[in-house]
Formats: structure tokens, sequence, C-alpha cells
């Protein structure tokens, strides 16, 4: 309540310096004649006239009604500052300012511009955010909730323990922001960017986001975790379909129901330790990944490129690779129960020491791949399966 009357106060005063200034304007006009007649018979004495008295406090009066507005202004920009409902912060300009848990939900906030300032524990509740910028915003536990945020910059932003319910990240830019421990949920936009961030322990539950790019990013013990399709055929799972994870480091990633389709993991640094669960990568690009102890379960990748990946120690059960390219790639010491390899270019991959229980090779191209020293050779299902197939 006190916020909201220092603002209505402030907008009082701000009528009156424009009334004052109108006021002003119009006496200086009447004062016109006064002063180029007195220019031309100047008074011995040299006394003000009437009219100039006039103009001199009319200007006094419209220069103190404008420094009091400007104070009471300048009051609303503090911690713990509320601006809910305000409909005229359109291309405001906050930048720099110190606005520690401040309110600024249902606001209309279209261009307006925080670069550096202090947002700690902000809220922007149902805020619309297009096209604001927050470059190297302080924006820790910051909370986002049904947010409009299309086109709104994030780059270099630290939004450490930052929850995101609901919002909208159409082209939503986090170029290098550091988002440890952010939440993600019921997010749903195209094309955002993560490209360089930094998303320790971050979580996207059950978020649709298409075409995203985690290029360059560190995505260490990333959670991706969709609905429980066990439960529902109409629960929707979490959706990055066709986002770009090139050259991202992905150590200890978590998916779960969750749909990668067409999602592009070339040359990533590293999916060591990754968890997918109950997921789809179909048409996934996997190409060179070093997935070493990675963990895929009931997952589907076909038609994914896994060409020259590495899936040493992976534990890859009731996994369809169906029509897959594993040209080339290293399942070593690999578990492989149940898992489908039908019609999948196995040509020279590598197979050492693998276990490969109830695993079907059926019409796979098995050129030069190397099944050496595999257990449960006997359970798996070769048939139609043609090219060398080597054994040790």
């Amino acid at each position: 309540m006190k916020q909201r009357a220092c603002m209505v106060r402030s907008m009082k005063l701000l009528l009156v310096g424009v009334v004052m200034y109108a006021t002003t304007d119009a006496v200086a006009r009447w004062c016109r004649p006064s002063l180029r007649a007195r220019r031309s018979t100047a008074s011995p004495s040299g006394a003000p006239t009437k009219r100039e008295r006039i103009l001199a406090a009319a200007l006094a009066a419209a220069l103190a009604a404008a420094l009091a507005a400007t104070k009471s202004l300048l009051k609303l920009i503090r911690p713990g500052a509320s601006f809910v409902n305000c409909r005229f912060l359109v291309k405001a300009n906050f930048s720099k300012a110190d606005l520690r848990n401040a309110m600024f939900d249902m606001t209309d906030l279209r261009n307006a511009v925080f670069d550096g300032a202090v947002l700690t524990g902000a809220s922007f509740r149902s805020a619309r955010m297009r096209g604001a910028t927050l470059h190297g915003a302080l924006l820790e536990r910051a909370r986002f909730k049904y947010t409009d945020l299309t086109e709104t910059s994030f780059r270099g932003a630290r939004l450490r323990e930052a929850s995101f319910l609901g919002v909208s990240l159409m082209r939503t830019d986090f170029t290098s922001a550091l988002l440890v421990e952010a939440e993600f949920k019921d997010a749903t936009g195209a094309q955002p960017i993560f490209r360089a961030a930094t998303m320790t322990s971050t979580a996207f539950l059950d978020c649709s986001l298409v075409s995203s790019v985690f290029a360059r990013a560190s995505l260490d013990s990333l959670t991706v975790r969709g609905s429980d399709l066990s439960e529902s055929d109409d629960r929707c799972s979490c959706s990055l379909v066709s986002s770009v994870f090139a050259r991202a480091s992905l150590d200890s990633l978590t998916v779960r129901g969750s749909d990668l389709s067409e999602s592009d993991f070339s040359n990533a640094w590293t999916l060591k330790d990754a968890t997918f669960a109950e997921s789809t990568l179909i048409g996934a690009n996997l190409a060179g990944v070093n997935a070493d102890g990675s963990v895929m379960e009931q997952c589907s990748l076909q038609g994914a490129d896994l060409s020259r990946a590495r899936f040493t120690n992976a534990r890859l059960q009731h996994t369809i690779l169906q029509q897959a390219n594993c040209f080339e790639e290293d399942f070593g010491s690999a578990l492989l129960p149940d898992s489908q390899f039908t019609r999948a270019n196995l040509r020279g991959a590598q197979f050492d020491h693998a276990t490969i229980t109830r695993t079907s090779f059926l019409n796979a191209d098995c050129k030069n791949a190397v099944f050496t020293n595999v257990l449960d050779e006997a359970t798996a299902n070769f048939q139609g399966c043609y090219g060398r197939v080597l054994y040790g």
C-alpha cells in the first residue's frame, strides 16, 4: 500500500510539473514584449519589472515540482520495491539498480533494460518481458511464473536457483548465463539459446523446447524429465526436439521420459555417466560422442547416428537401435540385454567382452564387426546377419 501511495504521489507531482512547465511557457511568451521593451528602454534603477518577477516565480515553482517528482520516483527504485500491475514501464531503464526482492508481477516490461541490475529474489509473475534485456544482471532465486520471455536476453546473467514455471522461451537468449540449480518446468518455446551457459544441476521438467541450442554449454548433472508415460497416454513428456548439444559438456546428464528426436550431440565433449530412460532419440546425432558408463533403458534410437561413438562400459537395456548407424562404434564391456540392432550398420563395430543376452542383430550389416569374448552369445539372434563376423 505504501508503495502504491508513493507511486500515485509521484504521478501527481509529475502532472503538476507538466502543468507548471506549460504555465511557465505561457508566461514566457507573455513576458517577451516586456523584455524587448526593457532592452530598448532600460530602467535607470535596474529593478525587474512585474512581468519578469512573475516569470521568475513560475520557473522556480516548476523546478521545485520537478525535483519533488524525481525524488519521489527514486524512492521507488530500491530493494523490496513493488511495481505490481504497472503499465507504464515499457522501455524503462533499470540498469545497475538495486531491486532485491522487488515485485514486478503482472507488469508490462516490454523492451525494458535491467543490464547489471541486482534482482536477487525478484518476482516476475505473469509479467510481459518481450524484448527485455538483463545482461549481466544478478537474478539469484528470481521467480518467473507464466512470464512472457519471448526474445528476452539473459546474456551473462547469474540465475543461480532461479525458477521458470510455465514461461514462454521463444528465441530467449541465455548465452553465457549461469544457471546453476535453476529449474524450468512446463516451459514452452522454440529456438531458445543456451550457448556456452553453465547449467550444473539444472532441471528441465515437462518442457517443450523445440530447436534449442546448447552448443559449448556445461551441462553437468543436468536433469531432463517428462511425465510418467506409464500412467496415462495423454500426459506430455519433456520435448527438446531438434536441439543442438554440439561441443557441450554433458557429464551425469539425466533424461527420463523425454523426446530428443533429431537432436545433435555430435562431438559433444562428454556424455560420461549420462542416463537416458524411456526416452526417444529417433534420428539423433551422437556421432563421435564419449558415452563411457552411460545408461540407456527402454530408449528408441531408430535411425540414429552413433558412428565412431564410444559406449564402453555402458548399459543399453531394452533399447531399440533399428537401422542405426553404428559404424566403428565401441561397445567394449557394454551390457546390451534385450536390445535390438535390426538392420543396423555395424561395420567395424567393437563388442569386446560385451554382454549380448537376447540381443537381436537381425539382418544387420556386421562386416568386420568384432565380437571377442562376448557373454551369452548363444542367446543372441544373428539371423540374416550378413558380412563378416569375427569371434575371439
